[in-house]
């Protein structure tokens, strides 16, 4: 299925948030795809703190509990929307690249190989934050 996203400011139903989340036709692959989950991500808990949104949550549980399937723990699941709520609406995320380096493996397979050395580094700044 195509999906055609113009420029600008864009109201996007399920399957083009989908589409949007997933797509790496553009010259930066992966990485460009990572940013722009990282948005969707972002524009979805704007939208869940909205009180029209609150009100509905045991309805939203429900339809999760019975479509989503994960080997996320309740436990998990709690301090995962805690840290996506917990700032409020207007909290920025905070994003941080990590180094690798590019590599193609014996499949053909293309992967990112990681400088553990510069990202021990680069998570503890972020752990500082």
């Amino acid at each position: 299925e195509k999906h055609h996203i113009g420029l600008g400011l864009q109201r996007l139903n399920g399957r083009k948030a989908l589409f949007y989340a997933r797509y790496r036709g553009t010259e930066g692959g992966d990485l460009d795809r990572i940013e722009r989950q990282q948005q969707l991500v972002s524009a979805l808990r704007e939208k869940a703190l909205r009180w029209s949104t609150v009100k509905k949550m045991p309805e939203v549980l429900g339809i999760l509990e019975e479509h989503v399937h994960t080997d996320l723990g309740a436990v998990e699941a709690v301090s995962l929307a805690r840290a996506l709520v917990g700032k409020g609406r207007d909290a920025r995320m905070t994003t941080m690249r990590l180094e690798g380096t590019p590599a193609t493996l014996e499949d053909g397979s293309q992967v990112l190989l990681p400088d553990h050395e510069t990202n021990a580094a680069i998570i503890e700044r972020f752990e500082d934050r």
